[in-house]
């Protein structure tokens, strides 16, 4: 199954979405561990550590991964325009 292409603003725009929701996700889980074992804010704050870090990491790779796609696309249509 091939990932259908999308223009490259539109790729970005569920970015921030994706990182609150990762930290929602994994804070509420540290929440929950808190409440179960009584550990008050030691896992809440290890959730929100991973999803920060996680989220800045695929919001790193997602746009490296755009600017050398727009870089190939620029480099092919100089080519062809010469």
């Amino acid at each position: 199954m091939s990932k259908q292409r999308r223009p490259y603003p539109t790729i970005f725009l569920g970015v921030g979405l994706e990182l609150a929701g990762t930290v929602g996700v994994l804070v509420g889980i540290g929440y929950w561990v808190d409440r179960h074992y009584q550990t008050s804010p030691i896992f809440t704050l290890v959730g929100a550590g991973i999803g920060i870090v996680g989220g800045l990491t695929k919001i790193v790779l997602q746009s490296s991964q755009t600017m050398r796609n727009l870089q190939r696309k620029q480099r092919d249509e100089n080519q062809t325009r010469k």
